[in-house]
């Protein structure tokens, strides 16, 4: 069975051979969002795509995979298909136009977890940053769903309301401060990626998840929450694995768990 990973792989081969480039190689350095991305890390990045995911969806369709229940997981699978379908007809129909745009989703999806690292970097603290990453990609399902002339304006308001959310979970004002920078690009950044094609189509699976039972749809966010939690955290440019994805998975849930903890009523812990 194919998987949605491949379709990333056989995406940046489209989107060079047509280009008209002749080999990786001859992509080019381009900076974004104070975000340099070279050839190198393009090829990285889709080697780390299929290194890390193909495992991670194999893991997630076995038995070793508990979340939920079996209902549950079934459904995960059969949407992680469905999705992986829609995008290998996309890619199949591609004309030169629609590889570009791939290629530039894939590349702004890159900045995007740079952009998260350097979040994580000034707001020193695990707790604070997936309590802000939820309400963030919670937001911008919210956006996403708006017509794109709408789009810029709801950004700007959820940046207004980010100084207040992290004095709420104890962030410095000047971590903040600097932090406030990076939220900045990356509102930019993932406004751009929603505009693409490849965005509307991601958009359009959303919408589908928010139809299905809750419990389905807070495990596939989960699913998505690990696995940008492992590309967050990683320590080094070796490609994360599996066995990240099962760490981040477990340490989500005991942040999560801790934020919950905290912000209880003590009447009611």
């Amino acid at each position: 069975m194919r998987t949605i990973t491949q379709f990333w792989l056989l995406a940046a081969c489209l989107t060079v051979a047509n280009a008209g480039l002749a080999s990786a190689q001859e992509l080019q350095t381009t900076t974004e969002f104070e975000v340099k991305l070279t050839p190198e890390m393009i090829t990285d990045g889709l080697t780390e795509t299929q290194e890390f995911w193909v495992p991670v969806l194999r893991y997630i369709r076995s038995d070793e995979f508990t979340a939920g229940d079996a209902k549950g997981r079934k459904a995960a699978t059969a949407f992680f298909e469905r999705l992986h379908e829609a995008l290998y007809k996309q890619l199949f129909e591609a004309d030169e136009e629609t590889a570009r745009d791939l290629l530039d989703y894939f590349c702004l999806r890159l900045r995007k977890y740079i952009i998260y690292r350097h979040i994580r970097d000034e707001v020193k603290s695990d707790l604070a940053m997936a309590t802000l990453m939820d309400e963030w990609e919670k937001d911008f399902r919210d956006v996403n769903v708006l017509p794109k002339d709408q789009r810029e304006a709801k950004v700007e308001a959820i940046l207004k309301s980010l100084p207040g959310q992290m004095a709420a979970l104890g962030i410095s004002a000047s971590d903040s401060e600097k932090a406030m920078k990076w939220w900045t690009f990356e509102g930019k950044c993932m406004t751009r990626m929603s505009n693409t094609k490849a965005g509307a189509l991601i958009t359009t699976f959303e919408h589908d998840a928010r139809q299905m039972d809750l419990s389905i749809g807070v495990l596939l966010r989960d699913i998505a929450s690990a696995a940008d939690w492992a590309l967050i955290t990683k320590k080094s440019d070796k490609c994360i694995s599996r066995a990240e994805f099962e760490k981040a998975w477990k340490n989500l849930a005991e942040l999560r768990t801790k934020h919950l903890t905290m912000t209880q009523p003590a009447e009611k812990r």
